[in-house]
């Protein structure tokens, strides 16, 4: 890890925790700021493709998802104005196909698990982005 090199990561939600993850998978430092007070999401379900999870699983966090991520029997699409079952995948089906599960996520859990094994030192809460200073290098 090169300790010149930092990225600044604005936004410690989902997508902000697990770029600083690869980031770490990769060797890089990344310095996480976020505007709210501390970690936390409020929301239901995150439905996770399995195209999302390999991207998890390949930096690393495999059990961490495994362990929060929920799985049914298979997955659906519908017509969203009538109802009608357009598709229905199984489980094993897709991950056959994509080598990785679909899962369902608690927010908040997939978040917790997303800034495990992160430095603390490295998530900067309470703090928002209001300008940016360009000074050469």
């Amino acid at each position: 890890m090169n300790p010149n090199r930092i990225v600044t990561i604005v936004g410690g939600g989902l997508a902000g925790l697990a770029m600083a993850q690869a980031l770490r998978f990769f060797g890089l430092r990344a310095e996480v700021y976020e505007a709210a007070p501390q970690l936390g999401e409020i929301g239901a379900a995150i439905n996770a493709s399995p195209n999302a999870n390999k991207s998890l699983i390949l930096i690393g966090l495999e059990k961490q998802i495994a362990a929060i991520g929920t799985t049914s029997l298979g997955t659906y699409t519908r017509n969203m104005q009538t109802g009608e079952l357009l598709e229905y995948r199984e489980q094993s089906k897709l991950l056959a196909k994509f080598s990785a599960p679909y899962y369902v996520y608690h927010r908040a859990d997939l978040l917790a698990a997303l800034a495990e094994g992160l430095d603390p030192a490295t998530i900067h809460l309470g703090h928002r982005l209001t300008a940016i200073e360009e000074h050469g290098e």
